[in-house]
Protein backbone atom coordinates (compact mmCIF):
# COMPACT_ATOMS: atom_id res chain seq x y z
CA UNK A 1 0.00 0.00 0.00
CA UNK A 2 1.46 3.34 -1.02
CA UNK A 3 1.14 6.86 0.31
CA UNK A 4 -2.52 7.81 0.70
CA UNK A 5 -2.03 11.56 0.48
CA UNK A 6 -4.32 14.28 1.75
CA UNK A 7 -7.73 15.26 0.46
CA UNK A 8 -6.29 18.45 -1.07
CA UNK A 9 -3.46 16.57 -2.82
CA UNK A 10 -5.95 14.08 -4.23
CA UNK A 11 -8.28 16.87 -5.39
CA UNK A 12 -5.33 18.57 -7.13
CA UNK A 13 -4.69 15.41 -9.17
CA UNK A 14 -8.38 15.27 -10.12
CA UNK A 15 -8.42 18.93 -11.18
CA UNK A 16 -5.58 18.19 -13.58
CA UNK A 17 -7.39 15.01 -14.73
CA UNK A 18 -10.50 16.96 -15.68
CA UNK A 19 -9.12 20.39 -16.63
CA UNK A 20 -5.83 19.52 -18.33
CA UNK A 21 -6.41 15.98 -19.59
CA UNK A 22 -10.13 15.83 -20.49
CA UNK A 23 -10.91 19.55 -20.80
CA UNK A 24 -7.84 20.32 -22.91
CA UNK A 25 -7.98 16.85 -24.51
CA UNK A 26 -4.40 16.03 -23.62
CA UNK A 27 -4.11 12.22 -23.27
CA UNK A 28 -0.33 12.53 -22.89
CA UNK A 29 -1.00 13.38 -19.22
CA UNK A 30 -2.49 9.95 -18.37
CA UNK A 31 0.82 8.30 -17.31
CA UNK A 32 1.58 11.34 -15.15
CA UNK A 33 -1.83 11.28 -13.43
CA UNK A 34 -2.73 7.56 -13.33
CA UNK A 35 -0.83 4.83 -11.55
CA UNK A 36 0.95 2.05 -13.43
CA UNK A 37 -2.23 -0.02 -13.02
CA UNK A 38 -5.57 1.81 -13.10
CA UNK A 39 -8.54 -0.26 -11.88
CA UNK A 40 -11.88 0.84 -13.34
CA UNK A 41 -15.17 -0.32 -11.80
CA UNK A 42 -17.57 0.62 -14.60
CA UNK A 43 -21.15 -0.07 -15.63
CA UNK A 44 -20.02 -3.15 -17.57
CA UNK A 45 -17.80 -4.59 -14.82
CA UNK A 46 -14.29 -4.17 -13.45
CA UNK A 47 -11.18 -3.98 -15.58
CA UNK A 48 -7.55 -3.15 -14.93
CA UNK A 49 -5.53 -1.22 -17.48
CA UNK A 50 -2.01 0.13 -17.52
CA UNK A 51 -1.57 3.88 -17.69
CA UNK A 52 -0.32 3.45 -21.27
CA UNK A 53 -3.38 1.41 -22.28
CA UNK A 54 -5.70 4.00 -20.77
CA UNK A 55 -3.74 6.77 -22.49
CA UNK A 56 -4.43 5.06 -25.83
CA UNK A 57 -8.13 4.77 -24.98
CA UNK A 58 -8.35 8.46 -24.01
CA UNK A 59 -6.48 9.44 -27.18
CA UNK A 60 -8.95 7.43 -29.28
CA UNK A 61 -11.92 9.08 -27.54
CA UNK A 62 -10.42 12.55 -27.95
CA UNK A 63 -9.86 11.93 -31.67
CA UNK A 64 -13.46 10.77 -32.18
CA UNK A 65 -15.48 13.17 -29.99
CA UNK A 66 -15.58 16.79 -28.90
CA UNK A 67 -15.85 17.42 -25.15
CA UNK A 68 -17.18 20.85 -24.11
CA UNK A 69 -18.96 22.62 -21.26
CA UNK A 70 -17.16 20.67 -18.53
CA UNK A 71 -18.40 21.43 -15.00
CA UNK A 72 -17.68 19.41 -11.89
CA UNK A 73 -17.54 19.53 -8.12
CA UNK A 74 -15.06 17.54 -6.02
CA UNK A 75 -15.65 16.15 -2.55
CA UNK A 76 -12.63 14.54 -0.88
CA UNK A 77 -11.53 12.67 2.18
CA UNK A 78 -7.96 11.44 2.49
CA UNK A 79 -7.11 9.49 -0.70
CA UNK A 80 -10.69 9.33 -2.03
CA UNK A 81 -12.39 11.97 -4.20
CA UNK A 82 -15.90 11.98 -5.58
CA UNK A 83 -16.60 14.04 -8.69
CA UNK A 84 -20.11 15.14 -9.60
CA UNK A 85 -20.01 16.49 -13.11
CA UNK A 86 -21.45 17.18 -16.48
CA UNK A 87 -20.14 17.95 -19.94
CA UNK A 88 -21.21 17.76 -23.53
CA UNK A 89 -19.94 15.01 -25.79
CA UNK A 90 -20.47 16.01 -29.41
CA UNK A 91 -23.14 18.43 -28.19
CA UNK A 92 -25.03 15.84 -26.12
CA UNK A 93 -25.02 16.33 -22.35
CA UNK A 94 -23.47 13.55 -20.25
CA UNK A 95 -23.83 13.67 -16.46
CA UNK A 96 -21.90 11.52 -14.01
CA UNK A 97 -20.90 10.69 -10.46
CA UNK A 98 -17.45 9.14 -10.18
CA UNK A 99 -15.28 8.20 -7.21
CA UNK A 100 -11.49 7.87 -7.34
CA UNK A 101 -8.75 6.57 -5.08
CA UNK A 102 -5.22 7.94 -5.29
CA UNK A 103 -1.94 6.45 -4.21
CA UNK A 104 1.47 8.13 -4.34
CA UNK A 105 -0.08 11.16 -6.05
CA UNK A 106 -1.68 9.16 -8.88
CA UNK A 107 -5.16 7.82 -9.55
CA UNK A 108 -5.18 4.04 -9.12
CA UNK A 109 -8.86 3.12 -8.85
CA UNK A 110 -12.22 4.52 -9.92
CA UNK A 111 -15.90 3.72 -9.57
CA UNK A 112 -18.01 5.20 -12.37
CA UNK A 113 -21.75 5.44 -12.24
CA UNK A 114 -22.34 7.14 -15.57
CA UNK A 115 -25.81 8.60 -15.55
CA UNK A 116 -25.72 9.16 -19.27
CA UNK A 117 -27.23 11.31 -21.94
CA UNK A 118 -30.81 11.07 -20.67
CA UNK A 119 -30.41 12.96 -17.37
CA UNK A 120 -29.80 16.55 -18.56
CA UNK A 121 -28.99 18.13 -15.22
CA UNK A 122 -29.40 21.91 -15.21
CA UNK A 123 -26.09 23.85 -15.17
CA UNK A 124 -26.67 25.18 -11.66
CA UNK A 125 -26.67 21.71 -10.08
CA UNK A 126 -22.87 21.53 -10.46
CA UNK A 127 -21.46 24.13 -8.10
CA UNK A 128 -17.69 24.73 -7.87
Amino acid sequence: MGDRGTAEETKAVLRRWYDEMWGAQNPDLVPELAGPVYVRHEMGGTRSVTAEEYQQQVAALCSQAEFTDLRYQLIAEDDHVVAIGTWKVDGNQWDWVQAFRAENGKLVETWLSGIGFESNWAPEVIRP
